[in-house]
């Protein structure tokens, strides 16, 4: 032992300390992941109080969804609306999973009677052709006048997507923006689903 100090630097001293130096150091990490842990927790409990309260109040009819669509703090509030589809304006928005199937998400305008004016509906999924990516689910949609009952959602989330502005019915991302300008639809940061 004696001849072999210089093969070990570290006395039993330096040894301890550095190990409970580590130790603390991981503790403290521990300690300050399950604080973060505790945060989420209680937030999403928050959310889904929020969530209930809003389900629970009594359904926004027409004219209160006008006044509500740009209000964020609506989410999650159940419709009645009436009025009628705009089916030639349907959208499919690319590459959306459900159950572990990649398909569509079918988007349609739907226009408030008396008002006039146009809110989004997000109407589900939809399997996507892997034969013809171009090819259209079909859908049959009802014409005239219906009554339709929902909730506010927020808009569809946006994916990932390479180049400009998209064109055609099947997109990877609906920008209210550019969208809203083609169908003189709402300023909505929320839509229907």
């Amino acid at each position: 032992n004696v001849f072999h100090v210089r093969d070990y630097p570290l006395t039993n001293r330096t040894r301890f300390i550095l190990a409970s130096l580590v130790s603390l150091f991981f503790f403290s990490v521990g300690l300050a992941l399950g604080q973060w842990q505790l945060g989420r927790a209680a937030q999403k409990q928050a959310w889904a109080s929020a969530r209930e309260v809003a389900f629970g109040q009594t359904p926004l009819q027409n004219e209160a969804l006008l006044r509500a669509i740009t209000d964020t703090s609506t989410v999650y509030r159940r419709v009645q609306i009436h009025g009628r589809w705009l089916n030639p304006q349907t959208m499919y928005l690319d590459n959306r999973n459900m159950a572990g199937k990649v398909g569509l998400i079918m988007v349609t305008p739907f226009e408030l009677l008396p008002q006039k004016r146009v809110v989004l509906v997000q109407r589900g999924w939809v399997a996507r052709n892997f034969l013809d990516r171009s090819a259209l689910p079909e859908i049959a949609s009802p014409q005239g006048l219906v009554d339709i009952t929902g909730q506010l959602r927020p808009w569809p989330s946006r994916h990932y997507a390479m180049g400009g502005p998209e064109t055609g019915q099947i997109r990877q991302n609906l920008q209210p923006a550019d969208y809203g300008g083609e169908l003189g639809l709402l300023s909505q940061t929320v839509s229907v689903q």
